[in-house]
Order: structure tokens, then sequence, then C-alpha cells
């Protein structure tokens, strides 16, 4: 959970910002665990659906996603909102 937190901080304000925006309104349409707490993907809606895949290694989270941004954007923030969330419905 701690190394979510530090994900989600190291990505800037504004792009996390709309992440939570992104998350807050459904734009996160599918989250599945493909290995669970090692990776996972998601389907993010933005001005297309984007693929997002998120991962842990090494005690750190990474994100890749087929928009044009790559990483760290706001599919992958609001992805990894859904995830915590997840979590915390599961705990």
């Amino acid at each position: 959970m701690r190394a979510a937190e530090r994900f989600l901080k190291l990505v800037p304000v504004q792009t996390r910002e709309r992440g939570q925006s992104y998350h807050a309104t459904g734009h996160v349409l599918a989250l599945t665990c493909v290995h669970p707490d090692q990776t996972y993907t998601a389907v993010v809606r933005g001005s297309e659906d984007y693929a997002v895949t998120l991962s842990y290694s090494d005690r750190n989270w990474t994100s890749a996603c087929s928009c044009p941004m790559h990483y760290d954007c706001k599919h992958t923030v609001a992805a990894m909102l859904e995830l915590q969330k997840l979590w915390a419905e599961d705990s």
C-alpha cells in the first residue's frame, strides 16, 4: 500500500488531479489481476479506451499505458486509485 502511495506522489500534481477526476467519474472500465500483488491491467476511457499495466517489483510500482504519454499519466493514476479501492474493499 505504501508503494502505491509513493507511486501516486511521484506523478505530477496536475496529472494526479486529472487521474483522480477520471477515477471519480468512472473512467476505469475494467481492472484485472494478472499476478496477485505484482501485475494488474486496466482499461481506462479517455478520448479512446487505453490499456494500462501496473507492475510491482523491487518495492516500487511502475506503469505503462497505450496513450501518447506511455506512463505515469492520468490513466495510470485512475487505475492505481481503482486498485487501492479494491484493496480497501478486500481488507
